[in-house]
């Protein structure tokens, strides 16, 4: 405590040095009277902040210091007026009339400050000041309703939020654990009761029912992804014991969506934690429940050309072939989930044949000769034909992770006017992301299109590429 009070009077010293406030002459002259007893400093900065005179703190310390002096009377007096408004002037005043044995003056003195506050330093120094004279506080007002309510609440709750392992719990379970490149990565997400009291559940309960998911690559190059959708729970006011929220998330989105799609034909094996109603700290996000924590969930993305032996070059050009029948497949007899899948896979093919092209990626060495860019086009063509709507907008959708060149805008007119606003919608989002300015006649025509949604997403890329 020495060293404390030390290392505070020197501060104080410091700022004496910078500064000519009466607010810092109080300071010290409360400190000089309370931490570091001595009189003739508490007067003489009690008479500095007198400039303050108003200030019913300042009226307080210099009464303080009064009360010790000559002027004990004016102090006294100044208190009394104070009293009903500040703790501590009432506390001062209870310690001297028990000093000078005015037993019966003192209980006023201390009801009228237990009567602004039953919390705080004030308050203690009055509660202890009335133990040590044996006098009683008397109880406020509610006592006996608060301590009823205290008598009838469940220990528990504080468990609750000392624990929240022990009530909640949060599992992160991938729909499917193995896929190949073009499927979907989905993973459902439980937030679950097990305690035996309902666990509130909001922004001011114990739990946000918010949480974001992380994704990082656990092979090949290491690579993790935070910008991912969150998981929101739609909740009760409690979730009761035994309850559970349900959400699911779509994954392959956003970075992590075009890392994976430019890689078909690499496995790809990839790790999703969770972080539980996440808070700013700093630069970073925590979570507020730091002990309620998800078990990691492990997904294998295969390449698209499934199991084989690799040790044969025959085999790499036959898998890639039966890889792309089952597509063309897909594209002809499929149902709508196969043949977007399949918009998915051509769109990845194309990516990764224009990284090539670019020098950006190499192909395994036995399909440099096999994989052709004129079949993809061709798939390209033919998906952008499909009778429905959903799968012309998904294709357009999988080529916005495509560097696009002159041979794959030759084949975007026909979906300009294509007859579903979707694809329309589509189609001017695809060109404004890739080249605003090099599209700026096809988005000034759907910046004119029959649809709210299709004129106002060209318009604004237009709006976007004029102020670049």
């Amino acid at each position: 405590p020495e060293r404390i009070i030390q290392s505070i009077e020197s501060r104080y010293k410091e700022l004496e040095q910078t500064e000519d406030d009466p607010s810092l002459a109080g300071a010290l002259g409360w400190f000089y009277l309370m931490t570091k007893p001595d009189l003739d400093l508490a007067l003489s900065y009690a008479q500095k902040a007198r400039k303050n005179a108003n200030n019913p703190i300042v009226r307080r310390i210099l009464a303080a210091a009064q009360l010790k002096s000559a002027e004990s009377s004016r102090g006294e007096a100044t208190l009394r007026d104070l009293m009903n408004r500040d703790i501590y002037a009432a506390g001062l005043l209870a310690e001297r009339y028990l000093t000078l044995g005015d037993i019966g003056a003192a209980p006023e003195a201390i009801a009228a400050g237990a009567a602004q506050t039953r919390g705080g330093p004030g308050f203690r120094r009055l509660r202890s000041t009335a133990a040590k004279h044996q006098v009683t506080i008397p109880a406020f007002e509610g006592a006996e309703a608060a301590r009823k309510a205290y008598g009838a609440f469940d220990s528990r709750t504080l468990d609750m939020g000392r624990n929240p392992e022990k009530f909640l719990t949060v599992s992160i379970r991938p729909l499917r654990e193995r896929l190949t490149a073009g499927e979907p990565i989905i993973v459902e997400v439980t937030l679950a009761n097990r305690g035996p009291l309902g666990v509130p559940v909001s922004e001011w309960g114990l739990v946000n029912p918010v949480m974001s998911l992380h994704v990082e690559t656990t092979s090949g190059e290491y690579v993790r992804f935070d910008r991912l959708p969150l998981v929101v729970w739609s909740a009760p006011r409690y979730l009761e014991p035994a309850q559970s929220l349900i959400a699911t998330v779509r994954l392959d989105v956003g970075e992590l969506g075009e890392f994976l799609a430019v890689r078909p034909l690499d496995e790809l094996h990839l790790k999703v934690t969770g972080l539980l109603d996440p808070v700013q700290k700093g630069e970073e996000f925590v979570s507020a429940l730091p002990t309620v924590v998800p078990a990691p969930a492990i997904i294998t993305r295969s390449d698209l050309l499934g199991e084989f032996d690799r040790t044969s070059v025959e085999n790499w050009g036959s898998a890639y072939q039966i890889a792309l029948g089952q597509i063309v497949r897909d594209i002809k007899r499929g149902g709508l989930p196969a043949r977007m899948e399949a918009a998915r896979k051509t769109a990845s093919l194309l990516a990764l044949v224009r990284r090539v092209e670019e020098g950006k990626a190499k192909l395994p060495g036995p399909l440099e000769r096999v994989i052709t860019k004129r079949i993809l086009l061709s798939i390209l063509r033919a998906v952008l034909a499909d009778p429905a709507p959903i799968v012309r907008a998904e294709m357009l959708t999988a080529l916005e992770h495509v560097d696009l060149d002159a041979s794959i805008l030759t084949l975007l007119p026909p979906v300009i006017e294509d007859p579903d606003p979707l694809v329309r919608f589509r189609i001017a989002e695809l060109l404004g992301n890739t080249d605003p300015t090099g599209n700026e006649k096809v988005l000034a025509h759907l910046s004119s299109d029959a649809d709210e949604l299709v004129r106002r997403v060209a318009g604004a890329l237009r709006v976007e590429s004029a102020n670049e």
